[in-house]
């Protein structure tokens, strides 16, 4: 287990190889549950795809191709606005971020993934394109959708990784409406140690196994 403090990566992985980086501080680590803590500012690495984020169907198209082709270059960049605390667990096909932007909560965001994978360096998982969008007063509304569509029909993602994520969404709206888990919001007035620093991402970034 790691250590509260301890700067670890976690990377999204994209056959066998790295595609996001962002350097992170351990909040807890458990064999239930792990907290980990990103910094608005905190410098990280990126599929070259990124710099076509503004244009969604020209980023789409691209993040399938490289799902498909395994090919793809990276660049620097930097996790920019908002202070997250996520949290996950280990057979979970998501992760809840508590999200705060200039100190202020912004709501909670719901990453749907492969359940993380422990590594010497931090953990890995596979981004499953749809997220859920929770207001600070619970209200939702779905991100991504289409694309999680199209994924599943053009083969990127998987019918069982489908499943385990319709399922997956089943039991977060449940938890949000019930106000259970993570959105309790017993957290909300969490924040950082302020002795923290912000991490770098470090050299061994991209090894696998």
């Amino acid at each position: 287990m790691f250590a509260p403090g301890d700067a670890v990566l976690h990377r999204n992985v994209v056959l066998e190889r790295v595609r996001f980086v962002v350097p992170s501080i351990v909040v807890s680590d458990t064999s239930d549950e792990t907290r980990l803590f990103r910094r608005h500012g905190t410098p990280i690495k990126a599929s070259d795809s990124f710099a076509l984020r503004g244009d969604p169907m020209a980023f789409e198209d691209e993040n399938i191709r490289q799902a498909r082709s395994g090919t793809w270059g990276m660049v620097d960049a930097v996790w920019e606005h908002t202070d997250v605390l996520q949290i996950a667990r280990p057979a979970d096909w998501f992760s809840v971020w508590l999200m705060w932007i200039t100190g202020e909560f912004a709501g909670f965001y719901v990453n749907f993934e492969t359940p993380w994978q422990r590594t010497a360096g931090g953990f890995d998982t596979t981004d499953l394109a749809i997220d859920l969008v929770v207001d600070p007063d619970h209200r939702f509304r779905w991100k991504d959708a289409a694309d999680f569509t199209r994924r599943v029909r053009e083969e990127v993602i998987t019918p069982e990784e489908a499943a385990e994520v319709r399922t997956a969404t089943l039991n977060v709206l449940a938890a949000v409406e019930t106000r259970q888990g993570a959105f309790a919001g017993a957290d909300i007035t969490w924040r950082p140690d302020p002795a923290w620093p912000v991490p770098t991402v470090t050299d061994g970034w991209d090894r696998m196994g």
